[in-house]
């Protein structure tokens, strides 16, 4: 009895091990992918549908279309942009670890798309230390829309929190999807229109 109870106890020991070594060999990751960009600033910019874009973006953007957006693990922020302005983008990150993506498509019938993607490029215990060492600031998207075009706007956000202030715009429908984070909404001033169809959906967090 008392060799098998030895026996448990030194496997405990070597799981114990192996479980230090794992983090260990995390540790040691994450500090070699983070060695080239300790003390970069975090990337800042200010971005518009029109960068990259072959068509008018400006004529296209006198009508109506999607405002499709895909986010993870920031903070995200939706609001009215000054009357006269068009579509912008805010952005405040650390480019060596996150990606951010844009595409703006005008459609055959003269509405157009524009859909913009923001996540982590890495995952698991990886971008868990990551995490850890990172000192800088936090991601961080602001996102313009336009009070005097007609939107449709769909924005799946998980990981990160989401603010819309509405109020002001002409949103003909919304579609918003909160999963794993915070989500606020307010709605300050009238809609330049009712909407057509309102959804919000949310799942582990509020």
């Amino acid at each position: 009895m008392a060799s098998a109870k030895g026996c448990f106890r030194n496997g405990c020991l070597g799981c114990l091990g192996l479980v230090v070594l794992f983090l260990v060999v995390g540790g040691i990751g994450a500090l070699v992918g983070l060695r080239d960009t300790r003390g970069v600033q975090p990337f800042d910019t200010v971005l518009t549908p029109d960068q990259g874009a072959e068509q008018s973006v400006a004529l296209a953007l006198s009508k109506g279309g999607t405002v499709r957006l895909n986010l993870s693990e920031g903070e995200f922020i939706l609001q009215p942009a000054e009357a006269g302005e068009g579509l912008r983008v805010e952005a405040v990150y650390d480019d060596a670890l996150y990606d951010l993506q844009q595409d703006f498509t005008s459609r055959p019938d003269s509405t157009w798309q524009y859909t913009l993607g923001f996540r982590k490029t890495e995952t698991g215990m990886r971008a868990f230390w990551q995490s850890v060492f990172h000192k800088g600031p936090k991601a961080r998207l602001k996102i313009h829309l336009p009070p005097d075009v007609p939107i449709e706007l769909v924005a799946e956000v998980a990981k990160g929190s989401l603010e819309a202030e509405l109020g002001g715009l002409w949103i003909r429908s919304a579609d918003l999807q909160a999963r794993m984070g915070g989500f606020a909404l307010s709605i300050d001033k009238p809609l330049r229109e009712p909407m057509t169809s309102f959804r919000i959906r949310t799942a582990m967090g509020g």
